[in-house]
């Protein structure tokens, strides 16, 4: 296990409960944050206000990266987001080339398989049809790899599906979340199967899983559900815990869900949930936002 962990992102969602996570755990922790956040105030946290894109050097104490830090749209706009994204990268990538850092898990996304038309992805698939965003991403994997061979750094690269939880927001199933305590909503895809999520807590436990084996040299990594369900099962799930009143509206869409698979699953020692399991997880999540929201 990492003595010293440096984790980018501090303020967004997925850094955030990272930090949380780990300052549970008997590592030093350096969370770069560049916004207002609220502070985990445990000893073994260290925050440091920065622009990843104006840093000059990593802490020489620091072993391990999680790279989390990523604008997404539609916080800013397509373009905005791409360059902003591959110079924070660039830079970052730079940096622990002449740094004492052994080992870097990067955030990336499935959208570096853009509108895939396949039934299944994995780890080989290829890209197809990229926004911005996606292509962001397989730059700086390209750059990693780099590094890897290269620079002999140890590289991990996470593609993550949706991950969900308390504050989630961006993916459809956080849209769902905050939508469905309204009178109608779309249901788009309601045949297809889909397994392209993960509950932060999950994530969370494999990340640590990941860091005590210390198994990879250079991976990508696939990360998703066991046991798929179809969309409408989801809908009405969560029309049946949050929301029974809700019109539920299917939408017929040309843009079609693939399932997720990995081929280097094998390699680690880590369990996924199911995805019924992670979507129970984020409607106990919903449900205590709603406490929040009628008690103020």
């Amino acid at each position: 296990m990492t003595k010293f962990l440096m984790i980018t992102g501090a303020g967004g969602f997925v850094g955030n409960n990272l930090i949380n996570y780990f300052s549970k755990k008997k590592v030093i922790v350096y969370a770069y944050f560049n916004r207002k956040i609220e502070k985990n105030l445990k000893k073994n946290i260290i925050y440091v206000k920065k622009n990843l894109k104006n840093l000059r050097k990593i802490n020489n104490n620091v072993d391990t990266i999680i790279h989390c830090a990523a604008r997404t749209p539609p916080s800013v706009d397509q373009k905005k987001c791409y360059l902003n994204n591959l110079r924070i990268d660039e830079n970052l990538i730079n940096l622990v080339k002449k740094s004492k850092v052994k080992r870097i898990i990067f955030l990336s996304s499935m959208s570096v398989y853009g509108r895939n038309k396949k039934k299944i992805i994995n780890e080989d698939s290829k890209p197809a049809k990229l926004d911005l965003y996606g292509k962001a991403k397989l730059i700086t994997e390209g750059r990693l790899k780099e590094l890897a061979f290269k620079y002999k750094k140890k590289v991990l690269i996470i593609r993550l599906p949706s991950v969900i939880g308390y504050k989630c927001h961006s993916t459809f199933l956080c849209r769902l979340g905050e939508n469905i305590f309204t009178k109608e909503i779309h249901m788009y895809n309601y045949n297809s199967q889909f397994n392209a999520c993960l509950h932060i807590s999950n994530l969370c436990s494999i990340i640590c899983s990941i860091l005590k084996k210390e198994s990879f040299s250079f991976d990508i990594l696939n990360l998703f559900s066991l046991n798929p369900l179809k969309v409408q099962s989801i809908f009405k799930l969560f029309k049946k815990e949050l929301n029974p009143s809700i019109k539920i509206i299917p939408v017929k869409s040309s843009k079609k869900n693939y399932l997720v698979k990995s081929i280097n699953k094998k390699k680690y020692d880590f369990n996924l949930n199911s995805t019924l399991l992670n979507l129970k997880l984020y409607i106990r999540d919903l449900k205590f936002r709603q406490k929040v929201i009628q008690n103020r």
